[in-house]
């Protein structure tokens, strides 16, 4: 039974933040030209994509509390 609690709880989490999954933009964003947008690559090898598209700020501000991406995107 719990179980069950623990299953449907996650799918109303995951049911709610549905709408803000829109990331990356692959059609026309920012990253429409990197390979985290190439599904045929592994996670880790789009991960890493990712993580190397990054400047130095914008994995600074991630370890500390927050996604800014230090003015690319507007808020």
């Amino acid at each position: 039974m719990k179980a069950l609690r623990v299953l449907g709880l996650s799918a109303a989490i995951w049911a709610l933040d549905l709408p803000f999954q829109t990331y990356p933009d692959c059609s026309n964003g920012l990253l429409a030209s990197n390979k985290v947008c190439d599904r045929t690559l592994s996670p880790v090898q789009r991960a890493a994509a990712l993580v190397a598209a990054m400047t130095n700020a914008e994995k600074l501000q991630n370890l500390i509390r927050c996604v800014c991406l230090c003015g690319r995107y507007p808020p």
